[in-house]
């Protein structure tokens, strides 16, 4: 079972895809590695893809993407038209760039923030609602303690 965040809204939201990342060929690696053979690409077909990280800052920045397919279940909590996962690796990472997302997205959209364990039938969902000009980043915290929704208003 893993936990899925996502951010909902009626109106459709700007993506952020996080960056630093890219694929490259086995072969390829030792001019853009100072090493001579990566731990990893040891035994590989020269061919095969190898995932890259240029700068682990950047890849550690908030992702936001369309979800076009929500978990089984999971619609009877997210209702809204347009979903999108958020992702991003580290806890502060996540707090401090999705807290400056959401106050810098149109004045007249409001969001739900979701949290939900996957693999669960029935959960209890822990509900918030706050206006968007009093969001702190204890809000966002709280919405990193388990299945809940956090209603942003205008």
């Amino acid at each position: 079972m893993s936990e899925i965040t996502f951010i909902a809204s009626q109106n459709s939201l700007p993506e952020i895809v996080r960056t630093g990342a890219r694929l490259i060929k086995v072969k390829d690696a030792s001019q853009v590695n100072d090493q001579q053979e990566t731990e990893t690409s040891k035994g590989l077909n020269e061919e095969s893809e190898l995932l890259f990280i240029d700068n682990e800052n950047l890849f550690n920045n908030l992702s936001i993407s369309k979800c076009s397919n929500l978990p089984n279940g999971f619609k009877k909590y997210i209702t809204l038209e347009h979903v999108y996962i958020i992702e991003a690796r580290l806890k502060t990472n996540f707090i401090h760039q999705t807290f400056d997302y959401i106050l810098n997205l149109p004045k007249y959209i409001e969001i739900e923030l979701w949290s939900i364990w996957d693999g669960y039938e029935e959960q209890p969902i822990k509900y918030r609602r706050i206006k968007r000009d009093e969001l702190s980043y204890n809000d966002l915290e709280f919405f990193l303690d388990g299945s809940c929704c956090l209603v942003i208003e205008k």
